[in-house]
């Protein structure tokens, strides 16, 4: 479950679901699962994980999701928890990455982009051949 279910020997994943629930994120919830991975680096080891489960995908926002859940894993396990080499290409770029390293808030990352945001949709307008509605977004 790539991308769904993340976890370490070392987690706290029952403190690390009480906090995320209590957010009350739109259209997700967090469920302790512990696994056993057959691959990567804890090959064989008992993970305690943590069960990203999607109820609503149009209310559902995965970055706000995912800067939550690390910068919470970062605070449980700050000499435990290491990005692995790959995480800036999956984010796009590095800045996320020092910003939660430096500790700053989730609020604080996400207004990083959201001028860009606001300009890459209001560029994006003039090529879109449907007008964006939560409608388009349903399966």
């Amino acid at each position: 479950r790539p991308f769904e279910l993340v976890g370490a020997p070392w987690l706290d994943n029952n403190g690390l679901v009480k906090k995320l629930n209590a957010l009350r994120l739109p259209g997700v919830a967090f469920r302790i699962q512990d696994f056993e991975p057959w691959f990567s680096k804890y090959r064989g080891e008992v993970c305690h994980g943590v069960q990203i489960h999607v109820f609503d995908r149009v209310a559902f926002q995965p970055l706000e999701a995912i800067l939550h859940l690390l910068a919470e894993v970062i605070r449980l396990h700050p000499d435990e928890f290491r990005f692995q080499p790959f995480f800036d290409r999956l984010a796009g770029n590095s800045w996320i990455r020092q910003e939660l390293q430096r500790g700053k808030g989730t609020v604080e990352i996400q207004s990083g982009w959201e001028v860009p945001l606001r300009r890459f949709r209001t560029l994006r307008e003039r090529f879109l051949l449907y007008p964006e509605t939560s409608e388009n977004l349903q399966p």
